[in-house]
């Protein structure tokens, strides 16, 4: 989902004070907040985005009030739905499996030249391109980091735990 630019954005989820929304984005990350994630400030009134400029006349010009914030933010629900646990898993997986999908395109490879690279099969490496599918290693990941010039980087974060 492109936050109206080039780069892709994935996951967004306000703070809990509703003071901000974290995303994943594979913008290049001289402002990220860690690795691969994003902070944007939701500032008063329209959501601290910035207004298109309109192509109306301003008399055919319609604004929209801001939304009233209800209840909990997405992570607070999916925790009490007993939920957050396997959404972020799947949300992980699926952003990694487009983060190496891309890089591939990028690159021109083909799953048959990566799996080569990787000295393994084309079958684990479909495993590790489906997004579906979060049964992999840190193995397989290293290893398809390094067959695609990059490094492998984790982060725990135990601030935020529940």
């Amino acid at each position: 989902m492109p936050f109206n630019t080039q780069w892709n954005g994935f996951g967004p989820a306000f703070t809990p004070d509703g003071s901000g929304v974290y995303f994943f984005s594979n913008r290049p990350a001289a402002s990220a907040v860690a690795g691969d994630t994003w902070f944007v400030p939701v500032k008063s009134g329209w959501g601290g985005c910035r207004k298109r400029q309109s192509t109306r006349p301003a008399t055919e010009q319609h604004t929209r009030p801001p939304v009233p914030r209800v209840g909990s933010d997405f992570d607070t629900f999916l925790e009490e739905e007993g939920l957050l646990e396997d959404v972020t898993v799947i949300a992980v997986k699926r952003y990694i499996a487009y983060l190496l999908t891309a890089k591939m395109m990028e690159e021109n490879l083909t799953k048959a030249e990566l799996a080569r690279r990787m000295e393994t099969s084309r079958s684990a490496l479909n495993r590790l391109l489906d997004p579906e599918n979060s049964s992999i290693t840190l193995q397989t990941l290293q290893s398809a980091a390094q067959a695609l010039g990059g490094r492998l980087k984790i982060e725990l974060d135990f601030d935020h735990a529940a």
